[in-house]
């Protein structure tokens, strides 16, 4: 099997406005000439009984009957191999005139007997070493390859997938699908081995997604990966700040002076004035405050509070009142947490 080495050319076709990527062999041997066809085909024993030099007569007198041929203004056919037809080239004006401009050539066109296939050829791409390649996809939770979770970081791993002076893309085409592909161009990092970016939030969750990676040059030259195919996995929610709460005061009562008992979870008490000070509310709304004793900066299962009273308000020993407590939650956001209690004034 011959081995015909190739690259690629960019050509813009007429009528288009975008340019086409197009396959161009390179590095053509040299023609093989009628003597040497001939010496191969008696090699081959498809001319039998013949010598070279007489079969190479033949050969050269069946070239020049055809150059008649085409002379004569005729096609000519060779089996289901080949013919060949005159063709005019060039312009002309609108009266039809032909000057020295124009010219007369026979183009050959092949016929069913040399219909050639990919599968009579191995390619080498000559650029190929130069290519981006992506060898697995994978994202962060999760770090399954071939899967992207939302909400997490996606990894292409490969290899000259990032050079320096290189811009990137990668792009998301959903299989099966015909809307706009998704394409990230903004990275965390980028290397000859990663690109790695934040999930796009336009992938879908349960939907496949066909993946290539770009690398154009400083001069515009665009090459372009081979194709992974990813699934996409819907990330789980994270959770929510954690809340404190307020489980007893003393035993279900609340005594003058210091010692009072605040029990519950995560406690955490606002910084700053008045920040870590508690609100006490009767039934009509009497606000008395009290100064909470504990680090205010950490969370904590229990704390003590002072009660300052002011004189003359009236408390009455067995009726509840509802404290409201200035916190703020894991994520430091201020809450206001409540609880009931009994006064007992002895």
């Amino acid at each position: 099997m011959a081995k015909l080495n190739y690259t690629v050319r960019a050509t813009l076709a007429p009528g288009e406005t975008v340019e086409s990527l197009i396959p161009v062999l390179v590095d053509r041997r040299q023609p093989t000439d009628l003597s040497a066809v001939i010496e191969n085909a008696i090699d081959r024993s498809l001319i039998a009984g013949l010598k070279p030099s007489a079969a190479e007569g033949i050969a050269d007198g069946i070239a020049r009957q055809l150059a008649h041929e085409f002379a004569r203004g005729r096609s000519v056919g060779f089996g289901h191999y080949f013919y060949g037809r005159p063709y005019l080239s060039g312009t002309v004006d609108a009266n039809g005139r032909l000057t020295a401009a124009n010219g007369i050539n026979v183009r050959l066109h092949k016929g069913e007997d040399f219909k050639l296939t990919l599968d009579d050829f191995s390619f080498s791409y000559e650029d190929g070493g130069t290519l981006p390649k992506v060898d697995f996809v994978l994202s962060s939770p999760g770090n399954l390859r071939g899967e992207v979770v939302t909400g997490g970081e996606v990894s292409l791993n490969g290899r000259m997938l990032h050079l320096d002076g290189d811009a990137n893309t990668v792009v998301f085409s959903e299989a099966g699908a015909e809307g706009a592909p998704v394409v990230v161009d903004t990275f965390k990092a980028a290397g000859p081995d990663i690109l790695s970016f934040d999930c796009p939030a336009a992938l879908v969750a349960g939907r496949k997604y066909a993946v290539t990676a770009t690398r154009t040059d400083e001069n515009g030259v665009t090459r372009t990966s081979n194709t992974r195919t990813v699934t996409v996995r819907a990330g789980e929610t994270p959770p929510g700040p954690t809340v404190p709460t307020v489980t007893d005061i003393g035993e279900g009562f609340f005594h003058p002076g210091h010692g009072n008992v605040v029990t519950g979870e995560n406690m955490r008490f606002a910084d700053g004035e008045p920040g870590n000070h508690v609100v006490v509310k009767d039934g009509t709304g009497v606000d008395m405050e009290a100064m909470v004793s504990t680090d205010t900066r950490v969370p904590v299962t229990d704390a003590r509070f002072s009660l300052n009273i002011d004189e003359g308000t009236p408390l009455t020993d067995g009726e509840e009142y509802t404290f409201e407590f200035a916190m703020v939650d894991s994520a430091g956001q201020p809450v206001t947490v409540t609880h009931t209690a009994r006064w007992q004034s002895e």
